[in-house]
This record gives C-alpha cells, sequence and structure tokens, in this order.
C-alpha cells in the first residue's frame, strides 16, 4: 500500500474502534448524564491547554528544515491559540469553580498523550506533531458537532452554552482535516511517512483510551 491508502485504512479502524466507546456512543446519542459530561470537559482541558505549545515546540525543531511545516504550524496555532478557554466558558455555564482546574494532574491516558507528544516532536520527528493535530481534529469534526447538539438538546439548552467547545470546532476543524490530508501529500520521504503514521496510531490509541478512562 502507498502512504494514502494506510492513512485511509489507520483512519478508518481507528475511527471504528473509537465509535464502540460507550461514553462516546453516549454522546452521539445525547443520554451522557450531565456530570459526566463536565467530568469529560476537565478530562479535556490539559489537552486542549497544551495543543498551541505542542506545535510550537515542533515549528522549533522544523525552524531551517522545512519552512512549509514551520508556517503551517504558526498560522495553525494563531487559529487555536485561547481554545482552553471555550472549555472553561463551558465548565462556567455548570456553575463549575474553574480555579483550580489548570492545577489539577491530568489523568494518566492524557498525560501519556502529551507525553508522547511532546517527545515526538522534539526527538523523533517535527512531523509527528500532525498525528495529534489529525487526530483531535477528525475527532472534533466528525463527532464534536453531533454530540453537542445531541447532549444540548437532551439538557434543554442550547448548543452554545455549554457545549461551545465542541460546537465551535465541527465545521473548523472539517477544513482543518482537508488542510492536513493535503499537505500530507508533501512528506514524500519514507522517515517522514512512517513517523506520522506512527503518531496518528498512537494519538488515536490513546484518544480511545482517554474516552474509555
Amino acid at each position: 500500500m502507498n502512504f494514502t491508502e494506510k492513512l485511509n485504512l489507520l483512519t478508518t479502524q481507528s475511527q471504528s474502534q473509537i465509535e464502540k466507546s460507550k461514553k462516546v456512543q453516549a454522546m452521539l446519542a445525547g443520554s451522557l448524564a450531565q456530570q459526566d459530561y463536565v467530568k469529560f470537559l476537565v478530562v479535556l482541558y490539559p489537552i486542549v491547554s497544551n495543543f498551541c505549545p505542542v506545535m510550537a515546540l515542533a515549528a522549533g525543531h522544523a525552524a531551517d528544515k522545512n519552512q512549509q511545516i514551520v508556517n503551517y504550524l504558526y498560522d495553525h496555532i494563531y487559529e487555536e491559540k485561547g481554545h482552553e478557554q471555550l472549555v472553561l466558558n463551558d465548565l462556567k455555564s455548570f456553575e463549575v469553580d474553574v480555579t483550580p482546574i489548570a492545577e489539577l494532574p491530568a489523568v494518566p491516558p492524557v498525560q501519556a498523550m502529551l507525553a508522547f507528544n511532546y517527545y515526538s516532536a522534539s526527538h523523533v520527528h517535527p512531523v509527528c506533531v500532525f498525528g495529534m493535530m489529525y487526530v483531535l481534529e477528525i475527532m472534533a469534526s466528525v463527532y464534536g458537532g453531533r454530540a453537542a447538539r445531541s447532549l444540548a438538546a437532551n439538557l434543554n439548552r442550547n448548543s452554545m452554552e455549554g457545549f461551545s467547545f465542541l460546537d465551535s470546532h465541527a465545521d473548523l476543524d472539517q477544513d482543518h482535516v482537508i488542510k492536513l490530508r493535503n499537505l500530507f501529500q508533501s512528506f514524500t520521504d519514507e522517515s517522514s511517512q512512517a513517523a506520522l503514521l506512527n503518531s496518528i496510531k498512537m494519538n488515536f490509541y490513546l484518544f480511545e483510551k482517554i474516552m474509555d478512562y
């Protein structure tokens, strides 16, 4: 198989596995309890707050080596910066005190995801960061909007009242996924392709563990 075929197969198989998660199914059906949704947002926060720093680290390691990667990451950092505030705003809408959120230790699978992505971006290959971006943006574009609408309807809320992070990323990240896949076509050397595919595989796996935590 060529790179695109491997990417498509990995994506399809990984999404199929994640869709078996009881939490994912409950979110899409709108049956997830409010306290469990709040817990999901708390778990999600350190991923979102570290998204831009991981990209910045990868951009630093790609500097003077691949300007295309650097430019893409800088543009994406600009688009994503401050999105952790959306998560905090959603929590506040459920009357959660967000003061200690940033100081809470991330749950184990989130720690593993962040550790993998920081390490791989700096010690393996800068393209590894796109594995994290690709997986998170697929999750948001394919499932985020559906989950936001279903949960909001079940809790008799507007989708922007407590679900702004998921809802706002549905369309935005669909465009991001298309742009990422176009970017991937420029990675023609085997080492870049192998590093990227491994990162995508690991991030899908770790995201599945996060949803099952």
